[in-house]
């Protein structure tokens, strides 16, 4: 069996799961169904799933259709370090059966075999008895709309929540009309996604949360027909409030362990912009997972000492100054990286830098935790002097800056000079470079003035279009107003 392996799947806007599960007005895919596609994938691979596990889970970027606009994931399993395998699930917009945007990342894990045993059945009628309070799961889904989260009943749990002084334990099932439904699952996501909102039924945020994170999840078997989800904690919040976690497992009917959750993460969804923004073109806005077009010269960037918060603050608002297209100074410290005008994905890409910066490992969900440069920067600080440091600098190489470097393009005498982009000017000055680069064998592309958004990203997102089957070396001829190439 290839240690690498590769999965296509279609995902339809008529997809009974996209009709039923709506975010502000958009069809968006739960990120538990995640669990479900990679399970049900392994399996079909004759892999015994019993003792896998998938650790780090992360859900970068939801995905999301609309009328006219589908989903094609690609999910990849390949090696990892340590024995692990590295999963990868990333999404194209697909528009009459032909892709109309570039892939981005909406899910990545690591999988690992796992030793551990199966947990131990529960006694759900104990647990009943001990319940202080019982509700309806009608309370969850009314709960989600006041959040602009909606529900159809294809996608909906029913049954009883019976809660206790710091537990909870749901008992569900799927309507009578969909339950035959579920033997083309491992997990159905309606029940998957309904596991997920009673794991923070407790404590009503009052405003929705998606799923970001988890530390782990296992499922040791399908999951079929009425069973029950055990929370056994409340939920916890993040200072910033910006973060909500907590742990649920999973059990069938007669109480055997089927799945758990463990560190189950969600993030505020801070504005509807966020999530709407993901069908407003055929591709999504670009954001910082995209790398920039250009050459990468070697930069050595001195590693510092984590104690000094002095330095730290400059690193991190360079990273932010970086994403925002701003100077450094002009980031401040105090201000949240949401108002800002980072978003999610920007944030995670930030923490990893700061990975590297620093050495170590950080929870992908720091930057959420701690909202700001001065808060972030003080925790790490903080965090740094709890172990003995080295007071010796370390100048060691540790990460590389990307410098932009002008490269005039190596022409021989007679030879094709390579493609034309025009870059604004009038069309009969475009029209005059496409002839000139004609009688040199070579192409030219023309970007009106006006034809491309007046940020630096998008630009950028232009510009590697039009020469996305260029022949090195590509030139570029920026007009001014006047109409003059320079």
């Amino acid at each position: 069996m290839s240690d690498t392996f590769e999965c296509l799947v279609s995902l339809s806007h008529r997809d009974f799961v996209m009709r039923n599960h709506r975010v502000h007005g958009v069809s968006v895919l739960p990120g538990a169904a995640f669990f479900d596609i990679v399970y049900r994938i392994l399996r079909a691979r004759g892999e015994q799933t019993e003792q896998i596990a998938l650790n780090d889970v992360l859900f970068a970027e939801p995905v999301a259709t609309a009328e006219g606009l589908d989903r094609e994931l690609r999910i990849v399993v390949e090696p990892g370090p340590d024995g692990a395998r590295k999963v990868s699930v990333h999404s194209r917009a697909v528009r009459d059966g032909r892709p109309a945007g570039e892939w981005r990342r909406n899910f990545t894990a690591e999988l690992r075999h796992t030793a551990e045993p199966v947990p131990e059945p529960i006694d759900p009628a104990a647990l009943k008895a001990a319940a202080t309070r019982v509700r309806d799961m009608a309370e969850m889904y009314r709960q989600a709309r006041e959040e602009d989260i909606e529900h159809g009943t294809p996608m909906k749990c029913f049954g009883e929540l019976y809660q206790g002084a710091d537990f909870l334990l749901a008992e569900l099932d799927l309507a009578e009309e969909v339950r035959p439904q579920e033997q083309g699952f491992q997990l159905h996501p309606g029940k998957v996604d309904a596991a997920t909102l009673t794991a923070f039924a407790q404590v009503p945020p009052g405003e929705p949360f998606i799923p970001m994170y988890v530390e782990s999840f296992r499922a040791v078997r399908p999951l079929r027909g009425r069973f029950y989800v055990h929370v056994p904690a409340v939920e916890t919040f993040s200072p910033s409030g910006e973060i909500q976690q907590n742990d649920c497992v999973v059990y069938d009917a007669s109480g055997a362990f089927v799945a758990r959750f463990g560190k189950f993460t969600c993030k505020r969804l801070r504005s509807a912009g966020l999530i709407t923004r993901l069908v407003a073109t055929a591709e999504p806005v670009a954001t910082a997972t995209a790398e920039p077009v250009a050459l990468a010269v070697a930069e050595p960037v001195v590693a510092v000492s984590a104690r000094s918060a002095e330095v730290l603050t400059v690193r991190v608002r360079e990273m932010v100054a970086e994403v925002l297209g701003v100077p450094a100074g002009e980031v401040d410290a105090h201000a949240g990286f949401y108002d800002l005008g980072l978003d999610s994905v920007a944030m995670l890409r930030i923490s990893g830098q700061l990975e590297e910066l620093l050495g170590r490992r950080l929870y992908p969900t720091l930057l959420f935790e701690y909202n700001d440069v001065a808060s972030l920067v003080e925790h790490l600080a903080a965090e740094s002097v709890e172990g003995p440091v080295d007071d010796t600098p370390d100048r060691g190489l540790r990460c590389y800056r990307r410098v932009w470097q002008v490269v005039e393009p190596a022409l021989s005498a007679g030879g094709n000079a390579g493609d034309l982009v025009v870059i604004g000017g009038e069309p009969e000055l475009a029209a005059a470079f496409e002839r000139a680069a004609a009688r040199d064998g070579a192409r030219s592309r023309h970007l009106p003035a006006g034809s491309w958004p007046l940020d630096r990203e998008r630009l950028r997102l232009a510009l590697a279009d039009a020469v996305h089957e260029r022949r090195t070396p590509t030139r570029f001829v920026l007009c001014d107003a006047a109409g003059a190439g320079a």
